[in-house]
């Protein structure tokens, strides 16, 4: 995870000025979601060995 400190801290400075100044992110709850169903489906399909589809 050393190598995404620097993108993990540029995401964690944009929500908080996205906050304060009452901007809407670049990325949506909808992004979110997509990504947690990403990570989900690779993790059973890891755990499988099959294919799992979104």
């Amino acid at each position: 995870m050393q190598r995404y400190t620097k993108a993990f801290h540029n995401e964690l400075i944009h929500f908080i000025t996205s906050i304060q100044w009452g901007v809407k992110p670049s990325v949506s709850i909808e992004d979110g979601l997509l990504a947690m169903q990403i990570t989900e489906a690779s993790m059973a399909s890891l755990q499988s060995g099959k294919v799992v589809h979104l």
